[in-house]
């Protein structure tokens, strides 16, 4: 459990073989996005510097999102 204040944003991101892979293809190495969303608050990651195969199943997350008060 957790709380935001006001606004904000949450962001995935992974920490694979030394590299760290964020939701922004800007802040990646390889200027790739390693995240794709797979639905309501659900993602799929891609794991490999580069791209790899590109199927963003290597690990899946999603989230429970309830209403902020």
């Amino acid at each position: 459990d957790f709380s935001l204040q006001d606004t904000g944003t949450f962001a995935p991101f992974a920490q694979v073989n030394g590299y760290t892979f964020f939701a922004f293809a800007d802040a990646n190495a390889d200027g790739l996005s390693h995240f794709r969303s797979l639905g309501a608050n659900l993602f799929g990651l891609e794991d490999q510097l580069g791209g790899g195969d590109l199927d963003f199943d290597d690990h899946i997350v999603g989230f429970n999102i309830t209403e902020l008060s």
